[in-house]
């Protein structure tokens, strides 16, 4: 009686620790509940639930402490920050809530520990266990209780609902296909309980002997006695100081438990209901020659091969003692049914070659589909019809406005790929969360244009970030992660399981090759080799689906079958909500509901940067309860409404801007040729920027180079109009690519370089100077200026618009977000916007851009600045500060010189002080210090140059001095260059002769500095950068960044500063045999590995920066070197 007393009074103070702060706030403050102290409370000391620290984290979390936003949240939820501050910690009487529900399994399974532990029946390999010796589980013996509960619990709940005169549905199941299920069960338990475990054991043992002296401590002979000890702990009282300390492990650990019963339930009736039309629909074929056999037991099973939604329903696969292999879906598969009734339409119009179409059955909540198997192509002929209709699949994902197509979703059988998850097709277009008329006029056509093209599917190569807090990228394409190196993996594997010294170790594994990837003589192919049979599949599909266009559109046309189909609105990327729910799960979020549901609450985030209440407010309450529940929160509706009403407590009607119906239909009306040719252009360019996927250097990908023919000095250099000539070219083809927007904006689709992954990645272009808008205006605005014409003065000023909008006339949580995303820095940030807006504004005689860089100017603050880590140029404040300087001698405005100030402090303060690399900073998170114009101390002491001959103050001097100094030490005067460290010291860096590294870019910024900082040692750095550079003479690029136009202008700068015009001689010879092949070859050599014609009208490594450098070997005096910010 003692023990139920206590275990009551423990059940008590879990539930109090375990409340998610929309369960304490949400009934009380909705019901005008009054929350507030009376009198006595107040002179008692009360004590509030929400203190000023849990706000401050609340804030932190959502609004990254602007309370104003954080106020804004509370007011939109209904709640009072008043009221918010005031709740007590104490329930008063009448305030009571109601019994959650997971609590009567948390009871029984701390009631079971109990007894376990007092009758010493604590067995890990007890028989009929799922629990193996040949495959231990970590910390076993905890989990046990649980899964005795959640067996005991199965057992009660099949007996009570199966009528006396049926079979029980698990007499369907062997022993072993049971056990599966409970495998699926303590795998997810195991998930969820291993890092509060591993913290809390290593407090108990010694340090020598826990997971964080492994590494550097020899390991001793395994032992048990201090892990028995902490099992022991663990258990003690039925997990009743456990529980306390870790009172949300408690619930969702009873969570887990109650939806594994409901789901495993449903499963087992769906497999007795439907067994008779299982057998029907599937052994036909399987048992062909055998008509009489059954399919047997279910033998094997493998669950929860999905990610979890609606209380935790997750995919299994099954195979019956017949052999039959099966998938089980719970949700209903109608949308499978009409998609595979579209295949097999595709293949009744004589459509060589034929898709392979599953078998579907489907019920109202839940299907059975066939089985696909991965397995390899017989020869080359049979992979080149694999990756043919991989085209065809790509044109149809397409058209049906399918999306999520990743690497999980595609297999390849044999010859054919197989679409596994159709739940993604139809996929609706959602209004913007901001409805005000200016939001809606941001969802810009070019983005619309890209974003809605075959893109969409996720089919074809795109990086996306896979470690939080890290610039690692992976492509999860269902096409193009046959690139990824995916033969070896790190992994964390258990070491001495269930001794003393457990731990996790991080392994290098090898992989199979993913089920998407065929294979052909046990080697997995690449796709980008056969690149042109996926694009001749979708040219050959696109045009069956347009002659057939009105079959197709009419009421008994096959496009039909998609009607009032159940279709999921993806909301977010699942992986932002898997990374979300991953940080919540740690031992302190464990520990306390309020701050796992204030972690949690960082979903309301892009919410809020909307300036009314948005009209998907209501899915955020969704979001929440589902990935509190460990839930992948899952959002569906009708393919012919536009309302959204599964996944939310109330529909919300209008979310989408047409039914994905309608979409679909109107898709299939608008085919035409220059569609297909736009879709057959991104699908070509997707795998060009996949293929090109490093920089262009020797520490990556070496460049492919080419001899500069012997007569390149003597050749007929162009004259000033063939420069022009070939300038205008380059101005023409990028108008002609140009996306408009109604408004006037103006865009284009191009490769934009990742500079901290090395990759490039195919979107629209962004506004900066590098990579952006910014740099294509500089080009057009100087072409008009040369030809004192305004032919592209509305182009130019397109590409500024939206930038404008976002940093002078948008809400400050839009502004914030946007600059979060680009960044402070002179070439890709927005310091290279405020540069390029000051040059514009002079190009163009237009004194508003020179305002508007003013007012963009502000966002610039302190914290920003102090929160930089890049430093250098391109990201870092180094190129903040020559965007302000420019706007600081263009306006001479104080805050703008305290903005330069205040980031070349930061420089300073930042700036290694000892050691062998005294002098230099640590960018790009390389540990050694680089060298070089782009990310190394060349570049950041030019700045600081610059700032000191503003400011005149030494302190700037000396920083540049020390950075010079540091490249001077590490000067490599065999080879008269200066190392790459990108690849580290130790590694035998590398050597490059351009811009961003190497001879080109330090001897340019010597030369930029050489007014401010001029000494022997300069000059000497300045002679050995040029005859490096001249001698240069392999070129496989040929862009500003790290080509020969590049090059070029340290040559052009070096003729002019130092009055030696015989140095521009070799340099126009080499400039007119690049524009020469160009010509001939029809297209710029802009990549090493790509030699086909690519458009990418960048500034920095595509056409714009190109064209710029052409018309500064004709009009060198009156435009400015931009290499320099000038």
């Amino acid at each position: 009686m003692k023990y139920n007393l206590n275990l009551e009074n423990t059940l008590n103070q879990i539930v109090a620790n375990s409340w998610y702060f929309w369960e304490l706030l949400g009934a009380d403050q909705s019901s005008n509940a009054d929350l507030s102290f009376n009198e006595q409370d107040q002179e008692a000391g009360p004590q509030r639930l929400f203190d000023q620290k849990l706000l401050d984290r609340w804030c932190r979390v959502v609004a990254e402490r602007n309370w104003e936003i954080f106020t804004k949240r509370l007011q939109w939820q209904g709640w009072d920050l008043d009221k918010v501050q005031s709740y007590p910690a104490a329930t008063k009487p009448g305030q009571q809530r109601s019994t959650p529900d997971w609590l009567a399994t948390l009871r029984q399974i701390m009631e079971t520990a109990a007894v376990m532990v007092q009758e010493q029946s604590i067995s890990t390999f007890a028989p009929e266990s799922c629990l193996s010796p040949e495959h231990p589980t970590p910390f076993a013996e905890v989990f046990l209780p649980c899964l005795q509960v959640a067996r005991q619990q199965l057992l009660q709940q099949v007996a009570a609902t199966t009528p006396p005169e049926d079979e029980s549905p698990l007499t369907l199941l062997s022993n072993q296909a049971y056990l599966n299920l409970e495998r699926g069960l303590l795998s997810e338990l195991v998930n969820l309980w291993t890092r509060p475990l591993i913290h809390e054991f290593n407090l108990v043992r010694p340090f020598n002997q826990n997971s964080l002296s492994s590494s550097i401590l020899p390991v001793q002979p395994s032992s048990r006695v201090y892990y028995q000890q902490f099992i022991n702990q663990v258990l003690e009282h039925g997990f009743a100081d456990w529980f306390q300390k870790y009172p949300v492990l408690g619930r969702l650990t009873a969570t887990l438990i109650d939806f594994w019963l409901n789901s495993t339930l449903n499963f087992l009736r769906h497999l007795q209901t439907d067994l008779a039309e299982i057998q029907a629909t599937f052994a036909t074929d399987f048992l062909s020659d055998r008509p009489s056999a059954n399919l047997g037991q279910v033998i094997e099973i493998e669950p929860c091969l999905s990610d979890r939604h609606e209380r935790g329903k997750t995919v299994t696969a099954l195979r019956f003692a017949s052999g039959l292999r099966l998938i089980y879906k719970p949700k209903n598969l109608d949308l499978d049914l009409a998609y595979y009734q579209f295949l097999t339409w595709c293949n009744q119009q004589a459509f060589s070659p034929s898709f392979k179409v599953l078998k579907v059955l489907s019920r109202n909540d839940h299907g059975w589909v066939e089985y696909v198997e991965h397995y390899p192509c017989e020869d080359e002929v049979a992979v080149q019809r694999f990756y043919q209709r991989a085209g065809m699949l790509l044109c149809i994902i397409y058209f049906l406005r399918g999306t999520d197509c990743h690497q999980e979703n595609l297999i390849a059988s044999g010859e054919y790929p197989v679409l596994i998850d159709t739940e993604s097709l139809l996929h609706p277009k959602v209004k913007p969360i901001d409805q005000s008329l200016e939001a809606m006029k941001r969802q810009s056509s070019e983005n619309f244009k890209f974003w809605e093209s075959v893109l969409q599917t996720r089919l074809l190569p795109y990086w996306e970030v896979v470690k939080q807090n890290s610039y690692g990228l992976q492509d999860t394409s269902g096409l193009g992660s046959s690139f990824s190196p995916f033969q070896n993996r790190e992994v964390q594997i258990w070491q001495e399981i269930n001794t003393d010294q457990m731990r996790l170790e991080w392994q290098t594994e090898s992989v199979p090759p993913p089920k998407n990837v065929p294979i052909l003589n046990g080697k997995p192919l690449t796709a980008y080799v056969y690149s042109k049979d996926i694009v001749s599949g979708f040219q050959q599909m696109y045009d069956l689906l347009t002659a057939h266009r009105n079959e197709l559109l009419t009421p008994a046309g096959i496009l039909a079958e998609f009607q009032t189909k159940r279709v999921r609105f993806l909301f977010r990327n699942t992986k932002v909500y898997a990374r979300i729910l991953h940080y919540s799960l740690s031992p302190k979020h464990l520990q306390s509901g309020l701050l796992r549901s204030i972690w949690l609450d960082i979903l309301s985030r892009p919410f809020l940067a909307a300036t009314e209440k948005p009209l998907m407010w209501d899915i955020l309450a969704s979001e929440l309860q589902a990935i509190a529940d460990l839930d992948i929160p899952y959002f569906a509706s009708g393919s012919d409404t536009t309302t959204l009403s599964i996944g939310v407590e109330r529909p919300i009607a209008a979310c989408f801007f047409a039914s994905s119906y309608e979409l679909v239909r109107n898709r299939c009306a608008s085919l035409n040729p220059a569609d297909r040719a736009y879709q057959t252009t991104l699908i070509r360019e997707s795998f060009y920027a996949r293929v090109d996927q490093a920089a262009p250097s020797p520490l990556d990908n070496p460049v492919q180079a080419f001899p500069l023919p012997s007569d390149f000095k003597t050749v007929e250099r162009l004259n000033q109009q063939q420069w022009l000539g070939a300038a205008v070219a380059i101005a023409t083809e990028i108008k002609q690519n140009a996306l408009w927007e109604e408004d006037g904006s103006v865009n284009w689709i191009g490769l934009a370089f990742q500079y901290r992954s090395k990759h490039f990645q195919f979107q629209p272009l962004g506004d900066s100077l590098y990579e952006g808008r910014c740099g294509i205006a500089l080009f057009l605005a100087a072409l008009d200026r040369v030809t004192e014409t305004q032919q592209y003065r509305n182009m130019v000023l397109g590409c500024l618009k939206p930038a404008r909008s976002l940093l002078c006339h948008s809400p400050a949580a839009l502004t914030c977000n946007y600059l979060d995303l680009i960044g402070l820095g002179g070439s890709t940030g927005l310091g290279s916007i405020l540069y390029s807006w000051v040059r514009l504004g002079d190009f163009l005689q237009q004194p508003d851009l020179i305002e508007d860089a003013l007012i963009a100017s502000n966002l610039i603050t302190p914290d920003l600045i102090q929160a930089d880590t890049s430093l250098d140029l391109v990201a870092g404040v180094a190129g903040t500060i020559l965007g302000l300087l420019a706007l600081y001698r263009a306006t001479a405005d104080p805050t703008v010189l305290a903005g330069a100030i205040a980031c070349g402090q930061h420089l300073c303060e930042t700036q290694i002080k000892q050691g062998a690399t005294a002098g230099g900073w640590v960018t790009l998170a390389q540990k050694c210090p680089l060298t070089g114009f782009s990310h190394g101390a060349a570049g950041i002491a030019y700045a600081l140059l610059q700032l000191y001959q503003v400011t005149d103050n030494p302190t700037y001097l000396r920083a540049a001095q020390h950075g010079i100094a540091y490249e001077q030490r590490v000067f490599n005067p065999q080879v008269g260059n200066w190392p790459d460290f990108r690849s580290g010291p130790e590694e035998n860096p590398q050597l490059m002769v351009s811009w961003c590294h190497g001879a080109a870019g330090i001897g340019l910024a010597r030369l930029g500095g050489l007014d401010i900082l001029d000494t022997p040692e300069i000059r000497q750095d300045i002679a050995i950068a040029l005859e490096t550079t001249q001698k240069s003479t392999e070129f496989g690029i040929d862009h500003l960044c790290c080509g020969t136009m590049g090059r070029i202008e340290t040559m052009l700068v070096a003729s002019q500063k130092l009055a030696r015009s015989e140095l521009m001689d070799s340099e126009l010879g080499k400039a007119t045999w690049v524009v020469n092949r160009a010509q001939t070859e029809g297209t710029y050599r802009l990549f090493p590995n790509i030699h086909n014609p690519i458009f990418n009208p960048v500034f920095a490594k595509g056409t714009a920066g190109i064209g710029y450098q052409l018309l500064r070997l004709a009009y060198s005096e009156c435009l400015p070197s931009l290499l320099l910010w000038q």
